[in-house]
């Protein structure tokens, strides 16, 4: 992952670290990628090369998400 704002990428693992998120609760987060591009993980970081800037929505399509919870009433 490289994070908007950070020069140099580093392994994902390595960002958890970081950001002390527990291992037993990785396999829980939501994250959304683009071959090996980490595009985002809510509530940690957007992929640098995917953060939209000024001016890009004349560059061509841009694409809003949204994450909602979903409850199936098992849990």
């Amino acid at each position: 992952i490289r994070p908007y704002g950070r020069s140099h990428s580093k392994l994902l693992k390595k960002f958890f670290q970081e950001q002390r998120v527990l291992p037993e609760e990785r396999s829980r987060l939501v994250l959304l990628a683009l071959g090996n591009d980490v595009v985002w993980l809510p509530g940690y970081a957007s992929g640098a090369d995917y953060v939209v800037r000024p001016g890009d929505e004349k560059k061509g399509p841009l694409v809003r998400m949204r994450l909602t919870s979903i409850h199936n009433g098992n849990t």
